[in-house]
């Protein structure tokens, strides 16, 4: 995930809570992804209206998972502190029907400075080309 990380502003630690919790999307452990988010965080994907509340925010996730076949990501920048700051990435995508697909994508967190928890997420990404029809030739 950090292979091609460029340019890090965040703690080791910061640094190490947004790998475990980007890993959390990965492996699809929806539990594991709700264990870092505040109870009342809201969670916002492109223009969408954001999701509100853990357990809200964790179903809308699972729902997206699986969507997809597999995914990861792949930091390239991390930027801010450790409680307010945003990563530049790669996800890439495997589509249900085996097409690999990779997007670029922003993320911008807030987390409490106290809890650590996360208390606010948007994310920005294109996802056209992950659930567009294959072309078939």
């Amino acid at each position: 995930m950090l292979a091609n990380l460029r340019i890090s502003t965040l703690s080791p630690e910061g640094l190490d809570w947004f790998v475990r919790y980007a890993d959390s999307v990965t492996r699809a452990d929806i539990p594991a992804f709700k264990a870092f988010l505040s109870e009342d965080c809201s969670y916002q994907v492109n223009n969408m209206l954001p999701f509100y509340g853990r357990e809200v925010t964790g179903m809308a996730m699972e729902q997206f998972r699986g969507a997809v076949e597999g995914m990861r990501h792949e930091v390239l920048n991390a930027l801010g502190t450790d409680t307010a700051f945003g990563v530049e990435l790669l996800h890439h995508y495997l589509r249900k029907d085996g097409v690999a697909i990779t997007v670029p994508a922003a993320v911008f967190i807030d987390r409490d400075p106290e809890s650590g928890l996360l208390t606010t997420s948007r994310a920005f990404v294109d996802f056209t080309p992950v659930f567009a029809e294959t072309l078939r030739v």
